[in-house]
């Protein structure tokens, strides 16, 4: 997700190989040091970060938006409830990751943005949270669910057949910006 020689060559291969294509999901990401506080985050890690979990996104949205416009597809941009701001201001179990937390709140910004110029169209984006799951990203937390059930959240809202364009849902449905 940092080689855009690499994203151009991935957009090519998936537009000339999959030119019917009308799913995309995004699931790359990278926590920056997960720096505790916005006081001990060091540019370069957030540098990193954002990267990865928003740069690099970016590119292969952009690279590969016509294709799922036309097709009438989806795209989910994952995200992480700790990228929404009304949970950091109001959760008891906030972590102040700013590295990590902020570069998925700008794919949140992304993804509201595609969404409002997607809003007479038949495609669709929206992000989902699969919530605390133990992955390679947390160094698979105790407490977290697993990797599948992760995923069948994510694939639950891409296959529903529902429009969820500019929504951002977690297991329960709707979840705040």
């Amino acid at each position: 997700m940092t080689n855009l020689e690499s994203i151009e060559q991935a957009a090519d291969t998936i537009q000339s190989s999959y030119p019917d294509a009308t799913l995309l999901i995004h699931n790359a990401g990278m926590p920056g040091a997960f720096s505790s506080s916005f006081s001990n985050t060091e540019e370069g890690h957030l540098r990193d970060a954002f990267e990865v979990n928003f740069f690099g996104t970016f590119r292969l949205n952009q690279r590969l938006f016509p294709l799922i416009t036309k097709n009438e597809g989806t795209i989910v941009n994952v995200s992480t409830d700790m990228a929404s701001l009304h949970f950091m201001q109001n959760s008891e179990y906030a972590l102040n990751a700013f590295d990590y937390n902020s570069s998925k709140t700008a794919n949140n910004a992304m993804t509201v943005a595609m969404a409002i110029e997607l809003k007479n169209s038949k495609a669709q984006v929206f992000s989902v949270t699969p919530g605390f799951t133990k992955t390679d990203l947390n160094g698979n937390a105790e407490g977290g669910q697993s990797k599948e059930a992760g995923a069948a959240i994510i694939v639950g809202y891409a296959t529903d057949g529902k429009r969820h364009n500019g929504e951002f849902l977690d297991m329960n449905g709707l979840y705040a910006w």
